[in-house]
């Protein structure tokens, strides 16, 4: 999913430059707008951090367990933030002028960098 998203955010660049600009004006419209674009990976994200977080019995998560939701939805923004990183450096920065790796190498190392900071085994790829 975070491919898929990042691939098609890439592909308009200008989407992106709006996107940061209405952070930056504090543009409420446009704000809930790329909110909502954001919202089903959001949503898919925290859905699968309770399922792993189910399925793992490591000791690191267990104080994400104690706060709960707070904790996962907090994990879910670091995640986020770092998939608007990545989509800002390869369509707007050097990354993505000298990008020989491939989108999807990318997005695979954010996902295992995030899995390590909360707790979680990086997949197997």
């Amino acid at each position: 999913m975070t491919v898929v998203l990042v691939k098609n955010r890439i592909a308009d660049s200008d989407s992106v430059r709006i996107e940061l600009r209405a952070l930056v004006d504090d543009n409420k419209v446009s704000e809930q707008f790329f909110f909502n674009q954001w919202k089903g990976l959001t949503d898919y994200i925290q859905i699968s951090l309770h399922e792993m977080m189910e399925l793992e019995e490591l000791e690191e998560l267990e104080e994400m367990r104690e706060m709960g939701p707070v904790g996962v939805r907090l994990a879910v923004l670091a995640y986020i933030g770092l998939v608007r990183e990545l989509i800002i450096q390869l369509s707007l920065g050097d990354l993505g002028k000298n990008n020989k790796f491939g989108t999807e190498y990318f997005v695979k190392g954010i996902i295992d960098q995030f899995l390590r900071g909360v707790g979680l085994k990086p997949l197997q790829w």
